[in-house]
């Protein structure tokens, strides 16, 4: 049985979303326990999933028009959840920073 090649970059993308869905969850976990509930953490959510909301819109629009046989969704999830690798990166660095600090 062979796969197309539709079918092999709809699987990878499936792949990433795993990978990346767990930015996702690092990053609004590390945010509840950083900051105090109220507007700023609102905010900082807010803005954060009305970027990954845009960035996953336009990359699926755009990715359609060149690969039609790209499932959108899956590009759209893919898409909105690269947004949270740099928080993740970011966030992962100072508990790091805060973990060296205490010993």
């Amino acid at each position: 049985m062979s796969l197309s090649h539709l079918q092999v970059a709809n699987l990878v993308l499936f792949l990433l979303l795993v990978l990346f869905g767990a930015a996702v969850w690092y990053v609004h976990r590390e945010l509840m326990r950083r900051l105090p509930p109220g507007r700023a953490l609102r905010n900082t959510r807010l803005i954060l999933v009305a970027t990954a909301i845009a960035f996953g819109w336009v990359t699926a629009r755009v990715v359609g028009m060149t690969s039609p046989g790209l499932y959108f969704p899956l590009v759209f999830l893919v898409a909105a959840a690269v947004v949270h690798v740099p928080a993740a990166c970011i966030l992962w660095l100072k508990a790091e920073q805060a973990r060296q600090e205490r010993e």
